[in-house]
């Protein structure tokens, strides 16, 4: 496995922001990585000598931290962000921000990160919690640092956003919720609900309970979390169904998304 250096924006250990940092690195050593956390607060040297001997770097919320690299220090490594904010779009004006400045620095790889929301994340004394949404999110971007980052990278290939997941289902796409019978918080119009243990059953093409669903025929499948819908869109494809998506930010996202247009058309 990989020594992932975790470089965070804040200094000192009684921040959220290390809290986080060190919540990823425990996911990261149960997973089989070596892992060392870098503060800003640390001499310059240190946090140069601990990315050079990396594999893997993971930003955590990094503010300025990077301007202590010289150009080619990121050369051959795997970066990934970890980012807080209260929306999915704090990772995206992250990752933008991040990317110039990273592939400057050489990053061989700059991996889909994850998004905390703050109302996800609980800062106490002996780390950190995350709801459950928000670690999903964290775990799902951080199985692209293990060996076999294919499965991760596929399914990260194939999220789509919520307003594309409306706009899609309005040209006619099916709107397919995966998501358990009991655990349905968000109401989203005009769905087929399978949930993902009867996936297999349902859409089975030998099955005489097949739905008259050509296998080119575009879906898109949503649960409450990214790594729920992943899982039901390997699925799928194994099955045959070519045109397979699934919506980042999972229901919640959808449903605003669907509120949203709808309010626009009103």
């Amino acid at each position: 496995m990989a020594l992932v250096v975790l470089i965070t924006g804040a200094t000192g250990t009684a921040s959220r922001v290390y809290a986080l940092a060190r919540y990823t690195a425990e996911v990261l050593d149960t997973q089989g990585h070596t892992t060392v956390i870098v503060d800003p607060g640390r001499v310059p040297a240190d946090i140069v000598s601990a990315v050079a001997a990396s594999d893997a770097v993971v930003l955590v919320s990094p503010g300025t931290v990077l301007n202590l690299l010289a150009p080619g220090a990121l050369s051959g490594k795997t970066v990934l962000p970890v980012v807080t904010g209260e929306t999915p779009s704090s990772l995206e004006a992250a990752e933008t921000a991040l990317r110039p400045v990273v592939s400057a620095l050489g990053a061989d790889q700059i991996l889909r990160g994850a998004h905390i929301p703050d109302h996800d994340l609980e800062s106490h004394g002996c780390g950190a919690v995350l709801a459950p949404d928000a670690d999903d999110a964290l775990r799902l971007a951080l199985d692209g640092l293990s060996p076999d980052r294919r499965s991760a990278d596929e399914d990260d290939a194939l999220l789509i956003s919520a307003e594309q997941a409306v706009a899609g289902h309005e040209a006619g796409a099916l709107l397919l919720d995966v998501r358990r019978g009991d655990d349905r918080a968000h109401q989203i119009d005009g769905v087929l609900h399978v949930e993902k243990d009867q996936l297999a059953e349902f859409f089975d093409p030998s099955s005489a309970k097949a739905p008259a669903v050509r296998p080119d025929h575009p879906i898109v499948v949503f649960c409450n979390r990214e790594r729920g819908s992943a899982k039901a869109v390997r699925l799928l494809r194994a099955l045959g169904f070519t045109d397979v998506r699934h919506v980042r930010g999972g229901s919640a996202e959808l449903a605003r998304a669907q509120r949203d247009r709808y309010a626009h058309i009103g």
